[in-house]
């Protein structure tokens, strides 16, 4: 296995798009800036490779994609604003989160609470926008994957002024 890891390409910085985490291999002229999946930061979020703390530059890099497929029309799907949700919060970005959370529940979220993709008429069920905004909340109010410590409410929205937990 540490030989097979040891022969995966590392990932790298952009040259076009100066501080951008790249997608892929060779630095390709983008055909869908704005696209919907978020996989090239897959390290900061869910796998917990790179953050704020640890490997910051990465980090620097995942949020200059972000915000780069935010500027061009990202986050056009349930799934993709929970994704990019998870991500502000593993950034400690808390307004950033809020701003996508709330996206996904005004924009793909239907009367019985069910994420939808891009129709609010849909009966499809988008688990992932469900699962992955639930994930976005724990996210924004605890946090132990990075420093081997429990940061409570590392990413905590100027519009949640109040709340308490026991247990």
């Amino acid at each position: 296995m540490r030989e097979a890891i040891s022969k995966l390409p590392a990932r790298n910085v952009s040259s076009k798009r100066k501080g951008m985490l790249m997608e892929w291999l060779q630095d390709y002229d983008e055909c869908c800036p704005g696209f919907r999946h978020q996989s090239p930061i897959y390290g900061l979020f869910p796998a917990g490779l790179y953050g704020p703390f640890n490997q910051p530059e990465w980090a620097t890099a995942a949020r200059v994609l972000i915000e780069h497929r935010l500027d061009n029309g990202g986050g056009s799907t349930g799934w993709s604003a929970a994704w990019l949700a998870n991500a502000f919060a593993r950034l400690n970005d808390a307004d950033g989160g809020s701003s996508m959370l709330l996206k996904l529940l005004v924009n793909f979220t239907g009367d019985n609470l069910f994420n939808h993709d891009n129709d609010p008429y849909s009966s499809v069920f988008q688990m992932d926008g469900n699962m992955g905004a639930s994930a976005a909340v724990v996210e924004m109010l605890l946090q132990s994957h990075e420093r081997h410590v429990i940061d409570l409410l590392p990413a905590l929205p100027t519009n949640w002024p109040e709340g308490s937990a026991r247990g």
